[in-house]
């Protein structure tokens, strides 16, 4: 006889969902919701759809769910195989967030006594799925309210550390309703030197690989991931660079259409699909260039303030902004752009990669360029791979490129615009691009201003 698993020895109820069905359950308490073919240990199907709707058994019940097993194809935005959790009983409900991959989020409990769990598959590759457990509750809370302090990403920390001053939260929301100004700049931030990475960026070419290379891990501890915060992996969309505690320099096409709570900053990630030990921030503020809604290509650059500074540790620290003289480092010293993004033939890749990038003739962009307006070399100039194997998709949209004269320390010269043919449509890139760069120097006046008026 076939061994069964203790979690479905010790179940009184088991819910599998099906395909091009959503199943309604009412008066729940406790027991499993599971994917197909899951109790049997079978993938789940190819091209599925299906949902199940929990109520709990009193209105003024919420409903906690545990993933204790997650694993499903994985990929941007999780538009293959997703599993989705969705509350609210009204037909208008919320999407509370969004899982692909092997990636397990934190226990999550509803707003009110329902939830709702969708589960998608795609054509392509699949795993074993999920097994999630839920547990319908009289306390609206993850944490023990009488020792603990529920941070916004769900985490537990003892309740003495809200307010002391020291991020406790991953996301530092510990201190963000403080009376105190102790944690507006953490104590150890005072002598950690911009530009100066803990790990040392590997500055020798290996072999030429087509879309970059892998990066050192937190190599560059200044380059951030702009994610969307409804994906709790793979919601990636723009890279950024920390130039302070509290601020990162992006592009402002990034942020178009966007509002503050669109954005979650993701901080000392090295791989995309693990996320267990990366430091987010809310956005406070975002604060795109004025003179870009008339001149795109000119004036591509934004800000963000985030809602909590952070504290740079190895993993964590601020690029150097440039001076005016610095900008023939351009010339004078290496250049590396970095980020996760697209990578011919594998979507985008997972693991932080770089290119090295020379500066070239500005002609050479003016070529490839795609749409309305010409940039101008006052403002931005171009770059990429003198080999023409490795372009701006090694990187992101929004991210930076820094130089070094001595290869210990770095400063930013260029935020990552999307004014050319290969790099405007995102996918086909990795086998030489030539991109446009906003000149950081040229903004460094707008910078300033940005940052002391906020």
């Amino acid at each position: 006889a076939a061994i069964v698993p203790a979690w479905l020895a010790s179940a009184s109820v088991v819910y599998t969902v099906e395909n091009g069905e959503d199943l309604r359950y009412r008066n729940v308490s406790e027991g499993y919701v599971v994917s197909p073919g899951f109790i049997n240990g079978s993938s789940y199907p190819q091209n599925f759809s299906g949902s199940v709707k929990l109520v709990a058994w009193a209105p003024n019940k919420y409903i906690k769910l545990y993933f204790e097993d997650v694993d499903l194809d994985v990929s941007n935005y999780c538009s293959g195989d997703s599993l989705e959790i969705w509350e609210g009983r009204y037909v208008a409900s919320d999407m509370a967030f969004t899982v692909c991959g092997r990636h397990r989020p934190r226990p999550w409990i509803s707003a009110d006594n329902t939830v709702e769990i969708r589960f998608n598959s795609d054509l392509m590759h699949e795993g074993r799925g999920f097994r999630i457990r839920y547990k319908a509750t009289p306390v609206r809370g993850l944490c023990n309210y009488k020792t603990e302090y529920q941070c916004k990403n769900r985490q537990c920390v003892p309740i003495s550390r809200k307010c002391d001053g020291v991020m406790d939260c991953a996301d530092g929301s510990d201190e963000l309703y403080c009376l105190t100004g102790a944690a507006r700049a953490p104590a150890g931030n005072d002598n950690v030197p911009c530009g100066t990475p803990v790990y040392p960026p590997v500055t020798e070419p290996e072999d030429r690989v087509v879309g970059g290379q892998e990066a050192v891990p937190h190599s560059w501890p200044w380059q951030v991931s702009l994610s969307r915060p409804e994906f709790e992996v793979m919601g990636h969309f723009c890279g950024g660079s920390l130039v302070s505690p509290e601020w990162v320099l992006t592009a402002a096409h990034c942020l178009r259409g966007k509002k503050a709570k669109d954005v979650l900053v993701v901080l000392g990630m090295h791989n995309r699909l693990n996320v267990s030990d990366v430091i987010t921030r809310g956005v406070d503020i975002l604060v795109s260039h004025p003179n870009f809604k008339k001149s795109r290509r000119n004036y591509d650059v934004a800000l963000l303030k985030l809602e909590v500074p952070v504290e740079f540790t190895d993993s964590i620290r601020p690029i150097c902004l440039p001076t005016a003289k610095e900008e023939d480092l351009l010339t004078r010293g290496r250049c590396f752009a970095a980020g996760w993004g697209q990578t011919r033939g594998t979507g985008s890749s997972d693991r932080l990669k770089q290119a090295e990038m020379s500066e070239l003739p500005f002609k050479k962009c003016l070529l490839l360029k795609v749409g309305s307006g010409d940039p101008e070399e006052q403002y931005t100039f171009c770059a990429g791979d003198r080999d023409g194997e490795n372009g701006i998709c090694t990187g992101d949209s929004g991210g930076p490129l820094v130089c070094s004269e001595n290869g210990t320390s770095w400063t930013i010269l260029g935020v990552a615009n999307t004014a050319v043919m290969a790099t405007e449509v995102g996918a086909i890139c990795g086998g030489g691009s030539d991109s446009f760069w906003n000149r950081v120097a040229f903004h460094m006046p707008w910078i300033r201003r940005t940052m002391r008026a906020f």
